[in-house]
C-alpha cells in the first residue's frame, strides 16, 4: 500500500507540475504596455490689438493637417481680442483672452463650456493675462493687480490675492507660486511669492527692471526675463534664488523667448530691428548644471524668419518655433532634436504666440 501511495503521490506531482508550467507559459504571452503619444497640438495667435480676431488652430500630428479656426468652427462665435496665453489641463482647454476679458474654458475640441468674466477692481477690464495649474487647480493672472484661482470642477474663481498692478506671467515652483510685476504703468523690479495653501503673498523679491516672463526649476531656482526699458527694451535673462534674493545675469539681448522641457532651458535670443526679432540664437541652458550647451537647437541651415515663441513637444523632443507678425498669418515650425527642419505648418491667426500638446497613452 505503501508503494502504491508512494507512485500515486509522485504521478500528482508530476500532474501538476505540468499544469504549472502550461500557467507559466500563458503569463509569458507579451501584452504590450501602453506607449504616450502626442496627439496634437494647439497654436493660439493674439490677433491685432482692437481687432477681435484672436484665433485657436489645431495641428493634427496623426494626418499632418491643421484644423483652422476650431474655436470660430465649433461655436460660430470669435474667440475674442488679444489672446494672451493658453493652458492644456485635464480634459479642457483654458484660454485667456486679455482685452475681450474672458477665459474661455473648452473641451479638446474647442467647443465652448464656460466663459468667465472676471469682474474688475477699479480698471476697465481685469484682463486675464497668463496661467498656470496645480493640484487640480487652474491659476490666472489678472493685469489689474490680481491672481485668481479657478476651481476646475465648478468653473468658478474662487480666491483671488492682491499682487499688483502689471501683473504677468505665473509659475509654481515647491508649493509656491511665483508671479512678475511688470513697469506698467509704475516702474517694477518685482517677483511676489504666493503660498498655493493660504493663498497669501509671503515674500517680494527685487529681480529686474520690468520682469514680465518666469520659469522655475526643479531646484527651486527662478528664471526670470526683463522687457527692459525705453527706449530700446532690451530684454535680460537672469535666474533669482527666492530663498536669498541673489539674482544672477545670465543673457541680454534684444528680445529673448524662453520655454522650460525636464532639465532644460530652450531660449530664442534675438537681436531687433524695426521691433522685429533678427539674426536669433538657438540656445539650451542646463538648469541643472548651470550651463549653456556648446551647440545650439536649431542647425544652421534652417532658417527661421522672425521668431515669436517656442514650446517643446513633451514625448518626441521636438521644438514648435512659432513665427509671424501683427499684419500676416504666421507659422510654426516643427525642429526635430537633431535640429533638423520637420515640417512648416501655415496657421490662420496672426501673430502665434504659443503651443500647446495634447498626449494620449495607445
Amino acid at each position: 500500500m505503501k508503494k502504491k501511495e508512494f507512485l500515486y503521490l509522485l504521478l500528482c506531482f508530476v500532474l501538476l507540475g505540468v499544469s504549472l508550467t502550461s500557467c507559466n507559459d500563458d503569463d509569458d504571452s507579451e501584452i504590450d504596455d501602453p506607449v504616450e503619444v502626442t496627439r496634437g497640438a494647439y497654436v493660439l495667435s493674439s490677433g491685432s490689438w482692437g481687432y477681435n480676431n484672436s484665433v485657436l488652430d489645431y495641428y493634427d500630428l496623426k494626418t499632418g493637417e491643421v484644423n483652422s479656426g476650431i474655436f470660430y468652427a465649433t461655436n460660430d462665435r470669435k474667440l475674442g481680442d488679444t489672446a494672451n496665453d493658453l493652458l492644456v489641463y485635464g480634459s479642457k482647454l483654458y484660454i485667456a483672452v486679455n482685452v475681450s476679458n474672458t477665459i474661455e474654458v473648452t473641451d479638446l475640441n474647442g467647443k465652448s463650456i464656460k466663459q468667465i468674466q472676471p469682474e474688475n477692481n477699479g480698471s476697465s477690464i481685469a484682463g486675464p493675462r497668463y496661467l498656470t495649474a496645480e493640484d487640480g487647480k487652474v491659476y490666472v493672472t489678472l493685469y489689474d493687480g490680481y491672481l485668481a484661482q479657478i476651481d476646475t470642477t465648478t468653473l468658478e474663481i474662487e480666491k483671488k490675492v492682491e499682487v499688483g498692478v502689471g501683473v504677468e506671467q505665473v509659475c509654481e515652483s515647491n508649493d509656491k507660486l511665483y508671479v512678475v510685476i511688470s513697469s506698467n504703468p509704475t516702474a517694477s523690479t518685482k517677483v511676489k511669492e504666493i503660498d498655493i495653501k493660504t493663498f497669501t503673498v509671503t515674500k517680494e523679491i527685487d529681480a529686474v527692471i520690468n520682469p514680465c516672463y518666469i520659469k522655475a526649476d526643479d531646484a527651486g531656482y527662478l528664471y526670470v526675463i526683463s522687457s527692459g526699458e525705453s527706449p530700446d527694451y532690451s530684454n535680460k535673462l537672469v535666474r533669482v534664488n527666492p530663498t536669498t534674493g541673489e539674482t544672477v545675469e545670465l543673457l541680454a539681448k534684444g528680445k529673448i523667448a524662453m520655454t522650460e522641457m525636464d532639465d532644460y532651458l530652450y531660449i530664442i535670443a534675438s537681436d531687433v530691428e524695426n521691433w522685429a526679432p533678427v539674426n536669433p540664437q538657438y540656445l539650451k541652458y542646463n538648469m541643472d548644471t548651470q550651463q549653456f550647451e556648446t551647440t545650439q537647437f536649431v542647425n544652421s541651415d534652417v532658417t527661421v524668419e522672425q521668431p515669436m515663441s517656442l514650446n517643446v513637444d513633451p514625448v518626441s523632443g521636438d521644438v514648435y518655433i512659432t513665427s509671424g507678425t501683427y499684419t500676416a498669418t504666421g507659422d510654426v515650425h516643427i525642429i526635430s532634436k537633431d535640429g533638423a527642419l520637420v515640417k512648416t505648418v501655415a496657421l490662420s491667426g496672426i501673430n502665434p504666440i504659443c503651443t500647446r500638446f495634447v498626449t494620449t497613452e495607445e
